[in-house]
């Protein structure tokens, strides 16, 4: 089996947006990483980042992994049909589904 890399990106689609970043942000102390209008990047330490999205119509969350051969993991993983490799900030990247439909996400950067 090929290194699929860390898992060190949670991304959580919630419908109340506003009020899950204050909570972690404000409560629990994440520090924000990045903000955008429809997405906030928490930091958790280690390298691992917590994503809070406000895009509708997605899964409930998105696991992502770095670090990933993705080539290797891409044909390791291809009974669940995942998606050409792409362009991802400074790499390559791939998304492939869970069996409840959950979006994982594997770069190599």
């Amino acid at each position: 089996m090929p290194t699929l890399g860390n898992l060190s990106v949670t991304i959580v689609h919630c419908e109340n947006y506003a009020e899950m970043v204050a909570f972690y942000r404000d409560r629990l102390g994440f520090p924000v990483l990045e903000e955008h209008p429809q997405a906030t990047v928490l930091r958790t330490g280690n390298g691992g980042e917590l994503v809070f999205s406000g895009q509708e119509d997605e899964p409930p969350f998105r696991l992502g992994f770095t670090d990933t051969d993705v080539e290797a993991a891409r044909a390791d993983l291809s009974d669940l049909s995942p998606s050409e490799l792409r362009p991802h900030k400074n790499g390559r990247g791939f998304t492939a589904w869970d069996p409840e439909g959950n979006t994982l996400e594997f770069v190599d950067d």
